[in-house]
């Protein structure tokens, strides 16, 4: 009599929540068996009580939720052989990539082959070779093209990993690799900043790699590290921070204020804001005197989904446009809706470094710039939150000489009223 699938998952249960492996091999193989019985199950709803008895919230990173499923099935979560991942310097998605690139758990077409999901087990950008995990990420001449970058290249050689590496061509050759990276990043204050790079240029590695597999668009080799230096800027030194506003924190950051007012004569404000759409994103800063009037304002479009990685972004590229366009300004407060943002880039005034595409900008404003950093409500952002917008669609790009469009002029003189340009 041919096995067919159980018509539920209850049917391939037993009793407290357990899998019940001989009902399960009686259609399944033993690879399939395998995956199914390190599956997670709970019962409906049951993800937010998880989620509540945590950290007492509904809401959730992608990173937590994974750190809990190890931490509930694999026992005290500082003896798991990869709790190094979950201090990664890097956005949530990254660190949760990375766990599963440490556990095997990414589909190259050796792993799809072995578990007969795929006949082909060839490079995916035509190498003509096996496509296991050390060659998507270091081997492929795609690879090594974002690895020649002098910034990702020297992160890798500190490292350990340079080219020529004596190394077994197996699935797991560089997961064992990067698991011990990861301790010694993890005991080496020194390495922490090249983990990050490395973690996350092996993200957008996989990123293009999938776009190719699924016939879209992939991104040249500029852009593609452009995106990798822009992310590891923003979050490279991430930090945790509570969201609320206390005499705790670790640097001051001015009175919280719903509307916009001007600064001391000598001043400029610089307003910041960042923007997350289906497709799109964007940035945008609009720059004002101790008049209100505005003398520049400048958008970016990016691809991307991490709202808070763009706020950072916002305030670096504040600062190194008051570097490019702005030195006649010795004194600056910079505003942003973001309290995490504004605590992330006043950690990098502290603490510089010269792996960072904004060193120049830090430095300039550390050695030079008078600094004030303000959490100002959303509606005390409307201006920089429509750059924002609008350079969702396009580049916005507007200094004086050139007319204000008239949505943004309504919008700033409904913050303070101002000679028109």
């Amino acid at each position: 009599m041919e096995a067919i699938w159980s018509s539920s998952v209850m049917d391939c249960m037993i009793e407290r929540g357990c899998w019940d492996l001989n009902a399960i091999s009686t259609w399944a193989g033993t690879h399939l068996c395998d995956r199914i019985y390190h599956f997670l199950w709970k019962h409906c709803g049951a993800l937010d009580e998880l989620v509540q008895a945590t950290i007492g919230s509904s809401y959730v990173f992608c990173s937590l939720l994974y750190r809990e499923i190890i931490l509930h099935t694999h026992g005290d979560l500082q003896r798991n052989h990869f709790a190094w991942v979950w201090e990664l310097r890097t956005t949530s998605r990254v660190r949760t990539f990375i766990w599963r690139v440490a556990r095997d758990l990414i589909p190259m077409a050796t792993w799809c082959a072995r578990r007969h999901l795929s006949s082909v087990d060839s490079c995916i950008w035509g190498c003509e070779v096996a496509e296991t995990l050390y060659h998507v990420f270091w081997n492929c001449k795609e690879a090594q093209c974002i690895w020649s970058d002098s910034m990702l290249g020297v992160s890798a050689a500190a490292l350990g990993l340079v080219q020529g590496m004596c190394l077994t061509d197996s699935e797991n050759t560089f997961a064992h690799i990067f698991s011990a990276m990861g301790w010694r990043g993890a005991q080496r204050e020194d390495r922490a900043h090249h983990l990050a790079v490395v973690s996350t240029t092996m993200y957008y590695i996989w990123a293009n790699h999938n776009l190719k597999k699924h016939k879209e668009p992939t991104f040249s080799h500029s852009i593609l590290i452009r995106k990798i230096k822009l992310e590891v800027a923003a979050t490279a030194s991430h930090r945790s921070y509570s969201s609320s506003l206390s005499s705790r924190k670790p640097y001051p950051l001015g009175h919280l204020t719903s509307t916009w007012l001007p600064p001391p004569t000598g001043w400029l404000i610089l307003n910041c804001d960042a923007t997350v759409s289906d497709e799109t994103a964007g940035i945008g800063m609009i720059a004002r005197d101790h008049l209100g009037q505005p003398l520049f304002a400048m958008g970016k479009s990016f691809i991307s989904h991490s709202s808070n990685t763009l706020e950072v972004h916002a305030l670096l590229e504040a600062l190194a446009m008051v570097k490019t366009k702005l030195q006649s300004f010795m004194a600056i407060e910079f505003q942003s809706d973001s309290i995490t943002a504004i605590q992330e880039v006043t950690h990098m005034l502290h603490r510089p470094t010269d792996c960072n595409i904004f060193s120049d900008a830090l430095h300039y404003a550390r050695s030079r710039l008078t600094t004030r950093f303000s959490h100002i409500l959303r509606e005390g952002n409307a201006p920089a939150d429509w750059v924002a917008k609008r350079a969702c669609f396009a580049d916005f790009h507007w200094e004086k000489g050139m007319p204000l469009p008239e949505t943004l002029k309504k919008l700033l003189f409904a913050d303070f009223v101002f000679e028109p340009p």
